[in-house]
């Protein structure tokens, strides 16, 4: 068992002080991608903020084991609508 840590950047920085206790490297592949789910599901208008999402995991030496990128564009066609 390995301790991951979720640290996510969406403009801000947020470290994953406490990490998660996983199995094993898939393990903590299928976390991360359940975790950006959850996280653009309840924060939906942060999502929105022009910003790319990342999520870097590391082990517990801090060494970056893999990153998740996130981020939403409008179609230039959005552009000539009017906003609601």
């Amino acid at each position: 068992m390995q301790r991951y840590f979720f640290n996510v950047h969406d403009g801000t920085d947020f470290i994953d002080p406490e990490g998660c206790v996983l199995e094993h490297l898939q393990a903590a592949r299928d976390h991360a991608v359940s975790y950006l789910g959850e996280l653009s599901r309840d924060h939906p208008a942060t999502f929105w903020n022009g910003e790319k999402w990342s999520l870097n995991v590391a082990n517990q030496a801090g060494l970056i084991l893999f990153s998740l990128y996130f981020l939403g564009v409008d179609a230039p066609a959005l552009a000539e609508q009017p906003k609601v």
